[in-house]
């Protein structure tokens, strides 16, 4: 499930009731999906987990969360939501588009996927349990 941003959560929970085959006013599932998933997903470009999203995010349905660092209350108000919550750190990728601007030129003929590896400028904090996503060398953190 994709939101560009979870403020309450209660965007998350209606959705997921829905993948999971709930009823839901005002929500149709597509016919196309059939059966229930296996793991459940949430992405979020940001999100300050404030009011009740927590506990929303923290329900057995939803096995990953996945944040960007783009707003730092995020990254502070995570608690419980820690062990299964992956950080993408776009910082270091936005701070090459705006020098690419600033001197005239194209981020997107800049920003290449060979550019950003070979300058690791994407970081991803893996949670406790997700060791398979990560270089042993790099711990907690995996450099794409």
């Amino acid at each position: 499930l994709i939101d560009d941003s979870i403020r309450s959560g209660g965007t998350m929970r209606k959705n997921t009731e829905v993948l999971m085959g709930h009823s839901v006013e005002g929500i149709v599932r597509d016919s196309k999906i059939k059966g229930t998933p296996k793991r459940v997903a949430v992405y979020s470009t940001r999100t300050n987990f404030a009011g009740n999203s927590k506990d929303i995010l923290y329900s057995p349905a939803i096995n990953d969360i996945v944040i960007t660092n783009s707003d730092p209350r995020g990254i502070m108000n995570l608690g419980e939501l820690d062990s299964k919550t992956q950080m993408v750190w776009i910082n270091f990728i936005m701070g090459e588009a705006a020098r690419a601007v600033e001197s005239g030129k194209n981020p997107n003929d800049i920003l290449t996927p060979d550019y950003i590896r070979s300058n690791q400028l994407l970081k991803i904090d893996i949670p406790h349990g997700h060791q398979r996503f990560v270089d042993p060398q790099l711990r907690r953190s995996g450099i794409i």
